[in-house]
């Protein structure tokens, strides 16, 4: 049996006879969770928060993947501007985000009838800044990759070798995760990241892109392979005129390439 068909098996069984609540964002890890609970669980709930911090598309991914696969999926709604120490978005706003988040899915699900509550991060991102995860531990929150040791590779090929109908292909972030710290969160700055990025990916075939908020600089992360295409002479005309009229005074493309959490480096 390969690794990760006993990886599959142990999902299973840590799920058989419970009744399971999973944080589903529709992206790989949450969803082979749910796919592994509806294999045995006695009850399974999918659940999506809707914040200010998640982009739009989300929610449509969440309610597809749900209707076509016949799960029960509750989708609640959080502003989380109305917090002022996600607000101030310094090194530990990520733990104020979890906090908020899953205290939300406790107080509106029926505690009685689950047994546990799950979500995805798996072993490959202990190797990042993850002050969220302190918040999930002190609620009572699960993360079975990281109690298996999973990590993201092992996630991926489970995918391929079990074919779920994966509706998100690239891995995504909450949109603070693109703005630097100490720069106060706002709609307006959140939005701007969001539809720079829509904006983008019309014009380019791309898979892994960040658009960076560094107050009036715009730092773009995108594959190295495709960064020749960025600089073509009408398609750069396109990317200054559309980020200077969301407000960038200077925008730059990162020649690193997309790194997942690059904030982080300003974290001793």
């Amino acid at each position: 049996m390969r690794k990760e068909e006993k990886i599959w098996e142990k999902l299973i069984a840590f799920f058989e006879g419970k009744s399971v609540v999973v944080a589903f964002s529709g992206g790989l890890d949450s969803t082979v969770l749910l796919e592994a609970a509806l294999v045995k669980a006695k009850k399974v709930l999918a659940v999506f928060i809707k914040t200010n911090l998640v982009q739009n598309e989300d929610e449509m991914i969440v309610k597809e993947y749900a209707k076509k696969r016949n799960v029960e999926l509750k989708i609640f709604r959080l502003n989380l501007l109305d917090n002022k120490n996600v607000v101030k978005n310094d090194s530990l706003r990520c733990y104020y985000c979890k906090k908020k988040l899953f205290l939300k899915v406790k107080e509106e699900i029926d505690k009685e009838n689950f047994d546990i509550i799950v979500e995805g991060t798996n072993f490959t991102d202990l190797s990042d800044y993850r002050p969220g995860l302190k918040a999930i531990k002190e609620l009572g929150i699960i993360s079975p990759f990281i109690e298996f040791g999973v990590n993201k590779d092992q996630i991926k090929k489970i995918v391929q070798l079990y074919s779920f109908p994966i509706l998100r292909k690239e891995a995504t972030t909450c949109l603070a995760t693109r703005i630097a710290y100490n720069i106060k969160l706002t709609k307006e700055r959140l939005e701007r990241i969001e539809e720079t990025e829509i904006f983008i990916r019309k014009l380019v075939e791309i898979n892994s892109l960040r658009v960076r908020d560094h107050g009036d600089l715009a730092r773009i992360e995108v594959n190295p392979s495709v960064l020749s295409k960025l600089v073509e002479p009408e398609i750069r005309k396109k990317i200054i005129e559309t980020f200077n009229k969301k407000g960038f005074k200077y925008i730059t493309l990162d020649l690193e390439g997309y790194i997942q959490g690059s904030m982080n480096r300003e974290i001793k």
